[in-house]
């Protein structure tokens, strides 16, 4: 008997076994499909802009003063200032003439001014020269004069009228003796040499401002010379 049942048992398993490996087992449930964040590339990632610096502005550099025969670096003769002149060009008879325009002048290294070159011997320079050279004598006449007249003259003064009152008064009186004539005297003669020293300056200022004076000339030479070259 118990081998019989050892043999159904067998049976039985087999018969399960046989079962279970024709049927297939299938899931009720679908399974989700997760994607997997990857690591972030870096190299895609913008960068951020950061703004470029405005430059800074540059002041435009102003042009060089003019000074004349300093500026052009010429020969002798030469005579003027750095309104009007002449000076000539080293290593040749040509001078170099300038004044300042009374129109726009053509753009040139010194503003206000026109600077020219002429040969040395054509007329409208020689007269050029003639006005230039006693312009210059004028101009040194003024100043002289004025520190004549004005510093010298006043220092003078100043000092006599001083020791009018040590030479001339005497115990509270006036004492008209040789110390205080010559103290007078003194005064006098300061006073005098004032006087004429403002009176050559007047005379200078006049000769160059009047209407027909001497900076006038050199403008109307001058623009004669300019309207000679203008194309």
């Amino acid at each position: 008997m118990r081998r019989f049942k050892r043999i159904g048992t067998l049976i039985a398993h087999v018969t399960l076994a046989a079962v279970f490996s024709a049927c297939e087992f299938e899931p009720a449930l679908t399974p989700i499909d997760w994607e997997t964040p990857g690591s972030p590339n870096f190299s895609t990632v913008p960068a951020i802009l950061t703004p470029e610096p405005e430059p800074i502005p540059i002041p435009p550099t102003p042009p060089p003063p003019f000074d004349g025969v300093d500026s052009l670096g010429c020969a002798e003769p030469a005579g003027g200032d750095n309104h009007f002149g002449y000076c000539r060009i080293p290593g040749t008879q040509e001078f170099y003439v300038w004044g300042e325009c009374t129109d726009p002048c053509p753009a040139g290294q010194y503003p206000g001014i026109e600077l020219m070159t002429l040969g040395g011997s054509e007329v409208p320079l020689e007269l050029f020269r003639d006005v230039i050279d006693e312009r210059d004598k004028n101009l040194d006449d003024r100043t002289e004069g004025w520190w004549r007249g004005g510093l010298l003259g006043g220092l003078g003064v100043a000092g006599g009228a001083t020791g009018i009152g040590a030479a001339c008064v005497v115990a509270g009186s006036w004492n008209l003796g040789v110390g205080c004539g010559l103290v007078l005297l003194g005064v006098g003669a300061a006073g005098i040499l004032s006087y004429l020293g403002f009176k050559d300056a007047v005379d200078a200022n006049n000769n160059l401002n009047d209407p027909q004076g001497l900076n006038f000339s050199a403008q109307d030479i001058f623009e004669i010379m300019r309207a000679e070259r203008s194309p």
